[in-house]
């Protein structure tokens, strides 16, 4: 959700003047509104309503949608571990999946039961790819083409719980040796960024 100070009403409800709160009271915004609804309800001035309240509110609604965004974030990092260890059980399965996305590293594959696994391009057949779509990427050796939205039988091939990462390869195909990597130091910005998640080499959004 983004909280603003500003009423632009609700598009889809099409009303000039909105704003919506839940009761019980789950999130900070919620309070506030109560708080402007008790102070007008108990017979407050509308100018001293605004006077108390304005410079306040901007500063609340920035804030909160901040945490709203970090709180999604949170929630979704859990799901990943989550469905990571769920798919611990399927490691050397071949499952049937669409293709969800192309990103310069690899080819995210989306199951049915909305687990994302990530296939690297190392692990894609031999071939010159381009990756500057992020709709279709094609094979120049061979012109085969990987588009969103296409099926893909894909193979399990890792599944890193602390990290949320679920690794695939193409079915019938054998995953290319990995060079050893030293164990990563403990703190800093943590394990994700690697396999399966998205962002940068793997977190979300990249």
């Amino acid at each position: 959700a983004l909280y603003s100070s500003q009423n632009i009403g609700h598009f889809g409800l099409v009303i000039d003047k909105y704003s919506h709160f839940t009761s019980p009271i789950r999130r900070y915004p919620d309070l506030l509104i109560h708080r402007i609804m008790t102070a007008y309800l108990t017979g407050m001035r509308r100018e001293n309503i605004e006077k108390r309240f304005r410079d306040f509110v901007v500063e609340a609604a920035d804030r909160t949608s901040q945490q709203e965004i970090r709180a999604m974030g949170i929630e979704r990092d859990c799901e990943d571990c989550y469905k990571a260890e769920y798919m611990k059980q399927f490691l050397g399965e071949e499952l049937d999946g669409i293709i969800s996305s192309i990103a310069p590293h690899g080819v995210y594959v989306e199951l049915p039961n909305t687990v994302e696994g990530l296939i690297r391009m190392d692990d894609m057949p031999e071939g010159e790819y381009s990756t500057d779509s992020r709709v279709i990427l094609q094979n120049a050796a061979t012109g085969r083409t990987y588009t969103v939205g296409d099926p893909m039988k894909v193979q399990v091939v890792a599944c890193d719980v602390s990290a949320g990462n679920v690794d695939f390869i193409p079915a019938g195909t054998v995953r290319k040796p990995r060079p050893e990597r030293r164990p990563a130091p403990r703190g800093g910005n943590g394990p994700r960024g690697g396999s399966g998640s998205r962002g940068g080499n793997g977190s979300r959004g990249g």
